[in-house]
């Protein structure tokens, strides 16, 4: 692999292109006007009726659309990358403002994706990208094309509660592990009681663990919890399950360990959907049809270009304090509040302060510490380095920085537009899709096998696609090419065609 030359196109190769990323990135980073959001989350905060966002001093150039739709579709972008959220026996009956509309294609799931989050606890951008958890809610207002607040959803004791039961085994555990320090509000102190509803006004429907085979939680303490929990890997006694999906019978559920989601099996909650273009004033409550702009350049990528320019030029001291500055943003701030699974069952809450593992899981410790890197993360031997999962190709000091850049740009960027065309043109998107994408690749062995096949299908190790390096470049239509001429204006011969035809194709 490492075919670094000829899989980027228009690649710069002029002595001096370093040297001008940084003068013009410094150009914009030190105009005066651009700057940081302090806060990651207020990039994408877009409440009803509320464009502000819209107008950060981070955004340097967004793609514009108008507050009603824009053409035949607005931007569409909300229903390829949102969240699959609506389930009646899970307390949100069907799709309502304040959150993602009706997920028409499901993508694929990506683990690294959310894996490149190394320490979810501190990086808050993992928390403010991705919805880890849904709350119980209705609809608001009777109207499907005005916007309204959500509803609250029912109490667990009311007549009208569709959510599924506690079984004697749930409610056994939830009695003895979890409820003598569960104190979230809504929950009010209540046993859990065989035959009652699990969630009511106010409680969590479901909730995302992204874990490891490794850190596989233990399938009774899934069940035991007050909402349902879609975990990456569960463990029952000797078996572990990839993403089993949950199934729903006699009024309550448990999980499917004959079968499973993600992977090539889309499901729209197999794994946590992005939450940066989710939009209230859509034109109807499930519509496709939305009004926000989507940021084409901004200034925590500018830094990172920046920083990346620098340590091609070997300044790593440069470098790391760009990346810094773009991570001391993304660091849990005193004060702030994380989701309830990041504090209480994504691996690594053991860490936390006992109170910061209760609710309101208020941040007591600001992260800042704990973003902060240094030039150990592209050595190649120190656990900084080695928790990065960079591919095997990348040997050399230069190639483990430039992909612990893209590992950052993926972090900063994730499922926004501006992240492919830095990939694309480093030179290591084959290489990261062949290591780190299981759909694509046809490596063997680099991931976790599981005990929930589908006739013997499923997470077995092993990758499942046939990409090639050949793949980052397009092949031209045949029919374009036979319109083509050399310099004297004859038609190319079958020489000619081949010649310019990109390679193996």
């Amino acid at each position: 692999m490492k075919n670094h030359t000829w899989v980027c196109c228009n690649k710069g190769n002029t002595a001096t292109d370093l040297d001008s990323c940084i003068y013009f990135a410094t150009q914009v980073i030190n105009n005066g006007y651009y700057q940081l959001e302090n806060d990651y989350s207020k990039l994408f905060s877009h409440p009803l009726d509320d464009y502000s966002n819209e107008n950060s001093r981070e955004i340097i150039q967004p793609c514009l659309y108008a507050t009603t739709e824009n053409g035949r579709y607005g931007n569409r972008i909300l229903v390829y990358i949102g969240a699959g959220y609506t389930n009646a026996a899970w307390g949100i009956p069907d799709y309502y403002w304040e959150g993602p509309t009706k997920v028409s294609i499901v993508g694929l799931t990506n683990d690294f994706g959310y894996d490149l989050y190394i320490n979810k606890q501190a990086d808050s951008r993992y928390q403010k990208s991705f919805h880890l958890e849904f709350k119980t809610a209705l609809r608001g207002g009777s109207s499907t094309t005005s916007p309204s607040p959500n509803g609250d959803y029912y109490a667990y004791n009311n007549s009208s509660n569709a959510t599924v039961r506690w079984t004697q085994n749930m409610a056994d555990y939830f009695n003895e592990y979890v409820l003598p320090t569960y104190t979230r509000e809504s929950w009010g102190g209540r046993q859990a009681v065989e035959g009652e509803h699990k969630m009511g006004k106010g409680d969590i429907a479901f909730g995302y663990v992204e874990n490891t085979k490794e850190t596989a939680l233990d399938i009774n303490e899934a069940l035991g919890q007050p909402f349902v929990v879609l975990a990456r890997w569960l463990k029952d006694g000797n078996n572990y399950y990839y993403r089993a999906p949950v199934q729903t019978a006699n009024n309550t559920y448990s999980y499917n360990n004959k079968s499973y989601v993600g992977l090539d099996k889309t499901g729209a909650t197999s794994s946590p959907g992005s939450l940066k273009y989710d939009d209230p004033n859509r034109a109807s409550y499930n519509g496709s049809g939305g009004t926000r702009d989507i940021p084409v350049f901004r200034l925590g990528e500018t830094y990172l270009l920046r920083a990346e320019a620098y340590g091609r030029k070997g300044d790593f001291g440069s470098a790391v304090q760009d990346i810094n500055t773009v991570r001391a943003r993304a660091a849990f701030k005193s004060g702030e509040t994380r989701a309830e699974v990041l504090a209480r069952l994504q691996p690594g809450h053991e860490n936390l302060t006992e109170a910061e593992q209760q609710w309101p899981y208020t941040v007591e410790k600001d992260m800042t510490n704990e973003m902060t890197i240094d030039a150990t993360y592209w050595d190649g031997s120190s656990e900084n380095s080695t928790q990065e999962n960079y591919p095997a190709t990348a040997t050399s000091t230069e190639d483990l920085f430039v992909n612990f850049i893209l590992n950052e740009l993926a972090r900063e960027l994730n499922n926004e537009m501006i992240y492919y065309e830095n990939l694309h043109h480093s030179g290591w998107q084959a290489d990261r899709m062949i290591y780190h994408n299981q759909m694509a690749s046809s490596q063997k062995g680099l991931w976790d096998a599981a005990d929930n096949l589908i006739s013997g299908n499923g997470q077995m190790g092993d990758g499942k696609g046939f990409f090639k390096p050949m793949h980052t470049l397009k092949p031209f239509k045949q029919s374009l090419i036979d319109l083509l001429t050399d310099e004297n204006g004859k038609p190319l011969d079958e020489t000619g065609k081949k010649a310019y035809q990109n390679y193996g194709y």
